[in-house]
């Protein structure tokens, strides 16, 4: 018996849209496509189930989340960098790793690193932690 609810309640889990699907629309801001030369003023992005389904005129249904942006914030396409190296030595001195490199990686369109190994893995996990909490530059 506890089995099959145990079953039962796994599979209503997997099976609701909120825990993998995000509808959300964001409103404001600027957005950098790469076919512009430059950032347009965002005409609002309608994300469906965790993916673009519209630019432009489209508005939120109910139950959507609305994000709205500052005027100083962009949205950008993401990039994967799945050789991702962040540690930085210029003219034989060795840099802060967590100060430069997340900002080369933004300037390159890396929105997504995974690197192979880090030398201080510990240092790496508080600076995503830092970046996921909108506290720091960098993917």
């Amino acid at each position: 018996m506890l089995f099959k609810l145990y079953s039962s309640l796994v599979t209503l889990f997997l099976m609701s849209t909120s825990i993998y699907a995000q509808n959300l629309y964001i409103e404001g801001g600027w957005v950098f496509t790469g076919l512009e030369d430059n950032a347009i003023e965002n005409p609002g992005i309608l994300i469906q189930n965790g993916k673009i389904v519209g630019i432009g005129d489209h508005k939120p249904i109910r139950g959507y989340t609305i994000l709205s942006l500052d005027q100083d914030d962009y949205v950008l396409p993401g990039i994967v960098d799945l050789h991702a190296h962040y540690r930085v030595q210029a003219e034989g001195a060795e840099n802060d790793d967590t100060v430069a490199m997340p900002k080369i990686f933004l300037a390159n369109g890396v929105t997504s690193p995974f690197p192979g190994g880090e030398v201080e893995p510990e240092k790496m996990r508080e600076l995503r932690i830092r970046h996921y909490n909108g506290k720091g530059t960098g993917p």
